[in-house]
């Protein structure tokens, strides 16, 4: 059993240590290209209910949820601890 342990976590490193490569590879290269991939910027806005009892037909019962896929909010992580200091200004805060 604890061989399997030990094997797995191996496992699960080289994968953390590969993806990691993989991703650093790619924010470069897309930092050093100026370009970002299309599907960065899909979002799906899931509307929810907020009160069961009120207007169904209110836009103001409703919430948004905004789902975006995960590798986008780690790049966009990644850009902000890189640049976010050159992002502030007086008229805009950008975080």
């Amino acid at each position: 059993m604890q061989a399997l342990i030990a094997l797995c976590l191996s496992i699960s490193y080289a994968v953390n240590q590969c993806l990691n490569v993989h991703l650093k590879l790619l924010f470069h290269m897309m930092l050093l290209r100026g370009y970002v991939p299309n599907n960065f910027s899909l979002r799906v806005v899931d509307p929810i209910l907020k009160d069961n009892f009120g207007d169904l037909s209110s836009v103001d019962n409703y919430g948004l949820v905004i789902l975006s896929p995960t590798i986008a909010k780690i790049f966009e992580s990644v850009l902000l601890i890189k640049y976010g200091d050159y992002l502030y200004s007086v008229l805009y805060v950008f975080f």
